[in-house]
């Protein structure tokens, strides 16, 4: 069974939305620091955001464009950064 069965786009979104709302506790220090905290950048990982593009064979999720853009629009909705940084991340994937 491939990843994306087991894992939907209502729970990879949902997953997203805790960890941005938890991540919102830090917009103030990367705010001050130009850049996402370690605290933060781990909330997305552990939420699986980092593995959204990456096939099913490696442990990813291969999430459609759809999922994609709505994990961003709920990361960004917390922390344009915390888009902004899945998002780049999603391109070499």
């Amino acid at each position: 069974m491939l990843a994306r069965d087991v894992v939907g786009q209502e729970e990879l979104v949902g997953r997203a939305g805790e960890a941005a709302r938890a991540a919102g506790a830090f917009v103030g220090w990367s705010d001050r620091h130009g850049r996402l905290a370690d605290e933060q950048i781990g909330l997305l990982a552990e939420a699986g955001v980092f593995r959204l593009r990456v096939p099913a064979r490696f442990g990813g999720f291969e999430a459609d464009t759809s999922t994609l853009v709505r994990v961003g629009a709920e990361l960004g909705a917390v922390d344009g950064s915390l888009g902004w940084t899945a998002q780049v991340y999603w391109i070499p994937t």
